[in-house]
């Protein structure tokens, strides 16, 4: 018996094949850019406190939105919270594709929005998996959802790092961004 997802388009569900692909669209989202974020703020002459002070407000702001993402997503629909959220990653990756290096404020800026986009679309991610799963499965579901993100991250990380690398930063952010909207879209037929 096929599933269907909840707010139902009536489509079946043919887990996990729709839904391992949108695990991969939150790994592109998600896995590459943070070791590359340390990177690339470290060769832009940033100090390593201060690049670590970066990081700790960056995973801060996260942690902020965290609970009011979960309260937003019980009130609006999880897909729509995650819908806002991933055409949101677009803006901070956009930022970061135009950020003057020598001016640690655009950095700092463009780092904290990120954490607060993330931090208000995670767990609505991980609560949607729970929604797709099967009565008794959501171990199971969530098993996969780990499973794929560990295994695109390293594809997700490869290519960006292989536009940063033979085109610019700029260009890798950019590339970024438009994964992120793409993801939102997908999102929207999906969900």
């Amino acid at each position: 018996m096929p599933r269907y997802y909840p707010h139902s388009t009536g489509l079946p569900c043919p887990y996990p094949c729709s839904v391992t692909c949108w695990y991969s669209c939150s790994s592109l989202l998600h896995a590459p850019q943070k070791p590359l974020f340390c990177y690339w703020e470290h060769q832009s002459g940033i100090s390593v406190v201060e690049l670590l002070l970066l990081w700790s407000a960056l995973n801060f702001a996260k942690a902020i939105t965290a609970t009011s993402g979960g309260r937003l997503a019980d009130r609006f629909g999880r897909g729509t919270l995650i819908l806002i959220g991933w055409t949101a990653f677009a803006c901070p990756f956009l930022l970061f594709s135009n950020v003057n290096v020598s001016d640690s404020s655009g950095l700092w800026f463009a780092s904290i929005f990120y954490g607060l986009f993330a931090g208000l679309s995670e767990g609505a991610e991980r609560a949607l998996i729970s929604d797709y799963a099967e009565a008794g499965k959501q171990g199971t579901a969530f098993g996969w959802y780990h499973m794929v993100i560990g295994m695109t991250a390293i594809p997700a990380g490869l290519l960006f790092g292989s536009v940063w690398h033979f085109q610019s930063a700029s260009a890798a952010f950019l590339f970024a961004a438009g994964v992120a909207a793409c993801a939102a879209l997908l999102l929207r037929l999906w969900a």
